[in-house]
């Protein structure tokens, strides 16, 4: 429903959905991921430019302006540890950090930390990041 409401939506300050799209394997094309992800850098590259930071990167979103935060928000899975231990952070950096989390989704199909524990989560970030063998070598690189 909230698609629908979307797609006929049309005013300045809510967004304009244009497309969707959904693939079999869970997982995209790497050639769209790479697509899809070079244009989300420079979108908060953008951001990052003008001292916005958007706190809530993944695919559904909201945008808040920057400054060192100390607001807690977001979702957990997406969410960089000092944040989830809810230490004053920088919030340009936990967006590069949900970056990462949404190329990872996007390149493997599997949210990387699939829980909804805060201490399950904190503890599955601390260890090293387990990737399968046919992720490109530089989305390894960037992960």
């Amino acid at each position: 429903q909230t698609k629908s409401i979307l797609r006929l939506t049309k005013h300045k300050n809510i967004v304009r959905m244009y497309d969707e799209f959904e693939t079999r394997s869970g997982r995209l094309p790497e050639k769209q991921c790479q697509d899809m992800f070079h244009q989300m850098v420079q979108a908060v590259r953008y951001l990052h430019s003008n001292n916005i930071s958007h706190r809530d990167l993944k695919c559904d979103n909201i945008l808040l302006t920057h400054e060192l935060s100390t607001t807690f928000c977001g979702t957990p899975c997406y969410l960089a540890p000092e944040v989830l231990q809810q230490k004053p952070y920088d919030p340009k950096k936990a967006d590069i950090w949900s970056l990462g989390m949404v190329l990872y989704y996007m390149a493997i199909g599997a949210k990387p930390f699939n829980t909804s524990s805060v201490n399950a989560l904190l503890k599955m970030q601390a260890a090293p990041l387990a990737l399968p063998e046919f992720v490109a070598s530089d989305v390894v690189d960037i992960l």
